[in-house]
């Protein structure tokens, strides 16, 4: 190796980085330490045992952390015992093998963790491609400004840094994919455990549904249901009570899904029970009492007893809501509320009599498409604990129809956040009379959706049409919805 004094003068603020590493070793120039706040770059130099093309600016004894070394294996023993940022390698001492000195370095880390500088005379496409095969990360040949080395390892260290927080961000979002991949399959599971209970609570909810038209002396009926989803908060029955009275009932639970479904269905099976055939239809029979004769009911429930004895009595539909609205407080059942028309239809007299509790009113129409009633009806069942609900009668004759249904039809909302409405299903319900009641009802539907320019529905639908086919008995009272009398 040169002696020091060979290179005790610097010159124009060169400084060979063999003056460097003999000052060093002497004492004369401390290694810099890094601190939190201004790190330097750790750089390894390997001087070897040849006068070194590297020389290094002044400023570079400020800014960089600088280890020195003049053999090969002395490098690999500091890159074993510390971390280093850069290696500056001379590349043109002949008494080591360069390039099988920078596998051995890669044996120990990639080039993102260490790259190699190596500082050449050399000059060429062979050289470039022989330091581009031992990924050193970068060389300088030919005749190499001072300047120029310190600038490129501060150049080379930004630049693996970036490529680090580059790939530290890459393995991130590659972990978070695996974790949302895991995330991803568990839904995929839950979501098929969901769409399985689904099934099962949608079964349950259509038994409640009536699955044929009944058979109603002098009128006929037909019915659609669309839920939003495979389960809806909207529910109807029609329910034979006696031999000359039938029920029906519309339920619209706020809400979709499988919550506000279940919900329904409880609501339902309060008000007709038809295993053991009690409700709230019915005031409590008394003991004592004979066993019903066996009657048809409704949907696929057959051959089973309506429990209405002699002593018990079939409760007006005015009655039955208020009983709902005790029972169905918000209070007790959290946020549901719901809305529900319940009627009986007459068949001695041609009466409809009903209670509304914030469901739309029917539209009664008769043959030649004037609307014959509009009522208003009452708050939602839970909204106001002491509100009295009142009943209505339509007197109903041959020709004349009437539709049932939930709000999800009117609310259908056009492009410009105009409501479909009740006054243009008015219009088109009178434009259909005297078609089939499931064409008019296909019709209405259709109607709707074609105002919200939609294929769905936003909300749960439900609507169910009643035509007179023939009258029994005259009733001779006017054609008008009026509150029965006390």
């Amino acid at each position: 190796m040169p002696s020091t004094e060979e290179f005790t003068q610097p010159v124009d603020g060169v400084v060979p980085v063999t003056l460097v590493a003999t000052l060093t070793k002497a004492g004369l120039i401390p290694l810099l330490i890094d601190t939190p706040d201004d790190p330097a770059i750790r750089v390894l130099i390997l001087v070897g045992g040849e006068p070194s093309p590297v020389q290094l600016p002044e400023s570079a004894l400020f800014d960089l952390q600088l280890t020195f070394t003049a053999r090969p294996q002395e490098a690999l023993g500091w890159l074993d015992r510390r971390p280093f940022d850069i290696l500056l390698v001379n590349g043109v001492d002949p008494t080591f093998d360069i390039v099988a000195f920078c596998r051995q370095v890669r044996d120990r880390c990639d080039w993102l963790t260490l790259p190699i500088l190596i500082v050449t005379r050399a000059q060429g496409l062979i050289e470039a491609a022989t330091f581009f095969w031992t990924e050193t990360g970068d060389y300088l040949s030919g005749i190499v400004n001072p300047s120029l080395i310190g600038h490129q390892i501060i150049r080379t260290h930004r630049l693996l840094t970036e490529l680090r927080e580059a790939k530290d961000r890459e393995d991130l979002l590659q972990s978070q994919a695996k974790v949302l991949e895991a995330v991803s399959r568990e839904l995929d599971q839950s979501m098929k455990r969901q769409k399985r209970l689904q099934s099962k609570a949608a079964s349950v909810q259509h038994l409640l549904l009536p699955s044929a038209t009944p058979n109603i002396p002098g009128v006929s009926a037909d019915w659609k249901y669309i839920p939003v989803d495979t389960l809806g908060g909207d529910c109807l029955d029609i329910i034979r009570l006696s031999d000359t009275k039938f029920g029906l009932y519309l339920i619209d639970v706020a809400g979709h899904g499988l919550s506000a479904a279940m919900f329904s269905v409880i609501v339902s099976s309060c008000l007709w029970n038809a295993h053991s055939a009690t409700g709230l239809l019915w005031e409590a029979a008394k003991e004592g009492t004979v066993p019903p004769p066996e009657l048809e009911l409704p949907g696929k429930l057959k051959k089973l007893f309506v429990a209405k004895t002699p002593t018990a009595t079939l409760l007006e539909p005015a009655t039955v809501l208020n009983k709902l609205n005790q029972i169905f407080q918000m209070g007790k059942w959290s946020s549901f509320y719901f809305t529900i028309l319940y009627a009986v239809y007459d068949t001695e007299n041609s009466t409809l009599t009903y209670a509304s509790a914030g469901h739309p009113p029917p539209i009664h129409m008769d043959a030649d498409g004037h609307r014959l009633a509009d009522t208003l009806g009452g708050p939602p069942i839970g909204f106001l604990q002491e509100h009295a609900y009142e009943q209505y009668v339509l007197q109903l004759h041959e020709g004349q129809e009437v539709l049932f249904y939930t709000d999800g039809l009117t609310e259908a909302r056009g492009t410009n956040g105009i409501e479909y409405g009740s006054a243009r299903l008015e219009h088109w319900f009178a434009d259909g009379l005297g078609l089939p009641l499931m064409e008019q009802l296909d019709r209405l539907v259709e109607e709707s959706l074609r105002w919200s320019e939609r294929t769905d529905f936003e909300d749960d639908v439900t609507a169910l049409l009643i035509k007179v086919t023939a009258e029994i008995t005259p009733a001779g009272s006017p054609s008008e919805a009026l509150p029965e009398p006390g």
